[in-house]
């Protein structure tokens, strides 16, 4: 992505199920904050929203994983692993970040796989899941 160029959430990727796709727009904003603050200061200008990143990314997980063990998903052993697992790659971002001095282009890329990675391996199953199932909730 070129400078500049702002990261979005395609509408393929949406599942319209109880706020799970504001917290994904949530995640794709910080990443471009990330953008807008980027060689603004260096490492104490972007911890914090790095550090917002990864938390925003934790809270949005444990929120999916809720409603999967609430309405029996069959995934979701997997998709914990699976959110372990990217969990663990944006908090290696963060910490790349913090011995570099600071973001670029791409690190700050990284974030944004990481959001899109999650959603197009796991998320659009669970939303097939809830489709099957009927599941009505607060649909966007």
């Amino acid at each position: 992505m070129g400078s500049g160029t702002k990261y979005y959430l395609p509408k393929a990727f949406y599942i319209h199920f109880d706020g799970i796709d504001d917290e994904r727009e949530n995640l794709v904003e910080i990443v471009n904050g990330l953008l807008d603050m980027k060689g603004e200061g260096g490492w104490a200008v972007s911890a914090p929203q790095l550090a917002a990143f990864v938390q925003a990314l934790e809270e949005h997980f444990e929120h999916e994983e809720a409603y999967m063990e609430k309405f029996g998903y069959p995934g979701l052993d997997w998709h914990r692993d699976h959110h372990s697992e990217c969990l663990q790659r944006a908090k290696n971002i963060l910490a790349e970040s913090e011995r570099r001095g600071g973001v670029d282009d791409a690190l700050i890329e990284r974030c944004f796989v990481e959001v899109i990675h999650e959603i197009a391996r796991g998320d659009l199953k669970f939303g097939e899941f809830v489709d099957g199932k009927n599941i009505v909730l607060d649909k966007d």
